[in-house]
């Protein structure tokens, strides 16, 4: 069988993913921006989503129209990861009366039958709370680190699906949260128990940065793991990276970073993004790069 041969009727896969990764970039900045804006927001409630989305939007844009330049071309979306996460926090701060956290304690109070005060007290401080937050703070480099590592091992439109997908996820993520902000459970967990270990010390620290940073409704957390899980089973890789999502989940909860309510829509914006970003581009079976050539005819050149 000889290699593949290509369709140039056929539109560049590469091309396709850059300009769906604009506009989903596009989807993750400027609803932040705009209600800031409307909220007459100042100081870092306006900077930020402002720079974010000047500094996300021009490094999608100038991707969109190259190819094959490195590691940077396919890598910006995890560079303006925590400025991604920040700008929505950092808008609806514009309004903390707007955070809907009785609302989600009364869902979970249905979810778990646990009366209507609050989630049930876990364990915490314990060697199972540094368990949790060995996957809640690993999230942080695992994720990269799936793009990196998909970026070495299978090139430039590997790298671009899985950044697409996580862009899919933090968009979706962040306009939901814009709609029904909620600051999570944070007084009851991790950052307020007794330390344990380094990965708790880790995500104390990354609470004292920002009490929302990390609590959203739906947990992105949750749907960026499965996302990232979801395009490398998809690509034909390993499956065992949903263990590490299915860690997250657990992490998110016991940890009480979030509430039980987040993890399902987190979990289903995840697959969708990650089936998307692995259907983008693609070509029928049969068509374009997965056409051979057929045999060679007789005083061909084979």
């Amino acid at each position: 069988m000889g290699p593949p041969v290509p369709d140039r009727n056929a539109p560049d896969a590469v091309a396709v993913l850059r300009q769906w990764q604009l506009g989903a970039a596009a989807v993750a900045v400027l609803p932040s921006l705009c209600f800031a804006v409307a909220w007459k927001a100042s100081g870092p409630h306006l900077l930020v989503p402002a720079v974010t989305a000047f500094g996300v939007l021009s490094s999608a844009w100038q991707a969109r129209r190259e190819r094959g330049h490195g590691l940077l071309s396919v890598a910006w979306p995890i560079v303006w990861w925590p400025l991604l996460y920040l700008a929505p926090v950092d808008a609806v701060s514009v309004d903390p009366s707007r955070y809907i956290d009785e609302t989600l304690k009364r869902w979970d109070a249905v979810l778990l039958a646990t009366g209507a005060e609050h989630m049930p007290r876990w364990t915490l401080g314990g060697p199972l709370e540094e368990l949790a937050n060995v996957f809640y703070v690993g999230f942080y480099l695992v994720v990269p680190l799936n793009l990196l590592g998909a970026w070495m091992r299978r090139g430039e439109e590997a790298a671009l699906r899985h950044g697409l997908a996580l862009l899919l996820g933090l968009a979706a993520c962040s306009v939901i949260w814009l709609i029904i902000p909620s600051g999570g459970y944070h007084e009851t967990g991790s950052p307020l128990s007794p330390g344990w270990g380094p990965a708790t010390e880790v995500a104390r620290w990354i609470y004292r940065m920002n009490p929302h940073y990390a609590a959203a409704f739906p947990s992105s957390h949750v749907a960026l793991s499965v996302a990232s899980a979801t395009v490398v089973a998809r690509e034909g890789g390993t499956r065992l990276w949903f263990i590490f999502a299915l860690g997250v989940c657990f992490a998110t909860v016991y940890g009480q970073y979030h509430y039980l309510v987040d993890v399902p829509p987190g979990f289903v914006i995840g697959l969708a993004a990650g089936w998307v970003a692995t259907a983008v581009g693609r070509r029928p079976r049969g068509e374009g790069s997965d056409r051979r050539p057929g045999p060679a005819s007789p005083g061909g050149t084979g």
